[in-house]
């Protein structure tokens, strides 16, 4: 078993009343000796320790619930009687600094900031107190670093069984040649008098900032350029003006002019450029070698939660000597089969390589429509097959991660399950949270796919996408379908199965023997299949509900989000933890019931009464499975249980594209 390095670090917060102000990312030079030497160890494990007074711990908590990007109005700020700074998620979560003190091994350091981070993890770790979370050393000016280390990344990793994707995935992207964070292991304890002595929170990841020094190691040069754009797939052009890429783009400082007209000719040339003019211009512009390695170890890992699908997770850097562009990854948890918006789990570890997002991606289409561009990928992709892919190689690197990881889990379940919570992601229904590969099972398959594809007897899967009219909603049932029917364990769903679901459906909704249902009580059975989470302790730490809307807050530093006015109110309240956000989202209509019930009111009520009886409901089940079983053998696999509620519940076509618009623009770092 690999040693683990263990160090001591203990943080400790106060209450101190000082000044919060903000670090920029243009600070004081850092010292030129290596930052971080022997922090990032893939195997590490830290020892951290956080200690907050209560008024500290509650003013860290966030202030409101968000919405959903895409859906419904935009949530204006929330109440912040305390005037903290705050920092806005995609989500329209405000996510407040608190203030403290940090004690590392045997160094103290005071007036440091920290907060809770993440989007979709953040809301993923709703129902736990284990969060991810930010540490900042110089934000309130302090000028000492642990290591020449000044933030510190803390992951939480909740929506990740394993623990160990981003530390294996950052791996491969570095060993593929690509930019990436290094990472360590880390045990965090939480103490707040009154509150929690000495409470373990688990295991999580530490992950290396993206900021000068790690520019410094990696590119030689600390200068240039660092955006972490959001809702931003495919660079896509937005005019000659600064101002609409500013606020996508989202620059770590002010860009210089000569930046800011680099990212608009970049972006003119991939939508609006002919043929020729790209083909003789891309390559002064991009790093072609670093983008293909990207891609491919994109695509391999199966990671939809960055920039070819959901367009956020990673920081673009134009490099100030040679003009160029690079692509850093972050934010790997929902990677390696673990976000199922590219359909089913075995759809995942089939994608293709060469096509590995929805719909259509500009510049990777036009790069690869050169064939000398063509050819250098595919070389690659035989290149990296047969060593940072290959199976050997990869359930060699599970194999450390698992020995290096498997107390810390077990330790971490069982703080879990002493508080009552519920392990795993608690954000969306059990078809969006379905359980992912393990990680063996992944690189059994993944290579198995990959293999196939370089040899040409298959293209591998493409995914019809998670935007207008391509939410398939069966892609993601499936296989809680058959998890829930399966009563055989065969892995497939028989017609017998299916005949007495539909029945048990339908004398479920029905307890009062009336001899129907409608589509309320459908929803409710549903729904009662396929349970939510229960609630627990949420974002803001206390109890579960809604609640009024807080008063009008402080002015906002800075300019308001989405144009609603500095600390107006807030509509909807801010829906207690555990209750549903307000802002206009409700996570319920996610719900299977809330999905499903309506498609088979309309599908199976053939009198248009709106009741539903037992012929009706089981001779349309009947319909659905017979013009999936083509073969009569009476029995559908995953795909085909898929492909029969996607007929049931057809994609909606209004159904809004992942990311609304960027949020505001936050402060640097």
């Amino acid at each position: 078993m690999t040693h683990l390095l263990r160090w001591h670090f203990v943080v400790v917060l106060a209450v101190a009343a000082c000044d919060r102000g903000q670090a920029s990312w243009a600070t004081d030079e850092v010292a030129k000796a290596v930052v971080g030497e022997g922090v990032f160890e893939l195997t590490n494990v830290w020892d951290i320790h956080l200690t907050l007074t209560a008024k500290e711990y509650e003013g860290m908590q966030t202030l409101g619930r968000g919405g959903f990007p895409g859906f419904g109005p935009p949530t204006p700020p929330a109440a912040n009687p305390e005037g903290r700074e705050l920092h806005r998620n995609r989500f329209g979560v405000d996510l407040p600094w608190a203030t403290g003190t940090v004690k590392v091994g045997d160094e103290t350091f005071d007036n440091v900031a920290i907060r809770y981070k993440g989007n979709g993890t953040f809301l993923d770790a709703s129902r736990t107190i284990k969060k991810s979370i930010k540490v900042d050393l110089d934000r309130l000016g302090g000028t000492k670093t642990f290591r020449g280390i000044k933030t510190l990344n803390i992951h939480c990793g909740v929506a990740d069984p394993s623990k160990c994707r981003e530390s294996l995935s950052y791996r491969l992207y570095r060993a593929a040649g690509v930019p990436a964070p290094k990472t360590a292991l880390a045990e965090v304890r939480l103490t707040v008098p009154g509150k929690f002595e000495n409470e373990l929170l688990g295991v999580y990841t530490l992950v290396e900032d993206i900021n000068k020094p790690f520019l410094r190691e990696t590119f030689g040069t600390d200068k240039g350029l660092v955006m972490k754009p959001e809702g931003v797939r495919d660079l896509e052009y937005r005019g000659e003006d600064w101002g609409p890429y500013q606020g996508a783009f989202i620059p770590k400082g002010t860009a210089k002019p000569g930046e800011a007209r680099r990212v608009i000719d970049l972006a003119r040339l991939i939508h609006q450029g002919d043929d020729e003019h790209f083909r003789s211009q891309i390559e002064s512009f991009l790093d072609i070698d670093a983008y293909l390695r990207f891609l491919a170890v994109t695509g391999f890992i199966v990671n939809p939660d960055s920039f070819f699908a959901l367009g956020h997770n990673y920081y673009l850097y134009l490099h100030p000597e040679t003009k160029k562009f690079h692509f850093i990854p972050w934010d790997v948890d929902r990677a390696l089969a673990n976000l199922p918006i590219f359909g089913s789990t075995d759809q995942q570890m089939d994608l293709s390589i060469v096509h590995p997002y929805s719909g259509s991606h500009k510049l990777t289409e036009r790069l690869l429509a050169i064939p000398a561009m063509n050819e250098k990928y595919q070389s690659l992709l035989r290149e990296l097959a047969g060593g940072v892919f290959s199976k050997e190689n990869l359930l060699n690197e599970v194999s450390v991660l698992n020995d290096a990881t498997r107390e810390l889990i077990a330790r971490d379940t069982q703080a879990a399950t002493a508080r009552k919570e519920t392990a795993g992601p608690s954000f969306g229904p059990p078809m969006v949270n379905m359980k992912p590969p393990s990680l063996v099972t992944f690189v059994e398959k993944r290579t198995a796919s990959i293999e196939a594809q370089l040899q040409g007897r298959s293209k591998g899967h493409i995914p019809a996408g998670f935007g207008p009219g391509n939410f398939k909603p069966g892609d993601m049932l499936a296989q809680p379908v058959l998890d829930k029917l399966d009563a055989d364990k065969d892995e497939k769903l028989s017609r017998d199965e299916w005949l007495v679901a539909a029945t048990k459906l339908l004398s479920d909704s029905d307890p009062d023997g009336k001899g129907w249902a409608d589509e309320k009580s459908l929803a409710k059975t549903l729904n009662a299949m396929f349970p939510q989470p229960p609630a627990g302790p949420g974002p803001g730490g206390g109890p579960p509900g809604g609640g009024a809307a807080p008063p009008a807050g402080p002015p906002r530093e800075g300019p308001a989000p989405n144009g609603q006015p500095n600390g107006g109110p807030r509509p909807g309240g801010p829906g207690g933890p555990g209750g549903p956000p307000g802002g206009g989202f409700n996570p319920d209509m996610f719900r299977p019931g809330n999905i499903l019930a309506g498609a088979i009111v309309r599908r199976a009520d053939t009198d248009k009464n709106g009741q539903l009886s037992k012929d009706e409901l089981v001779g349309t089940a009947e319909k659905l499975f017979d013009a999936q079983d083509s073969s009569k053998s009476g029995q559908l696999d995953r795909a085909k249980v898929g492909e029969m509620f996607n007929q049931l519940a057809p994609p909606p076509p209004a159904f809004g594209p992942p990311g609304g618009g960027p949020p505001p623009p936050n402060r640097p770092r």
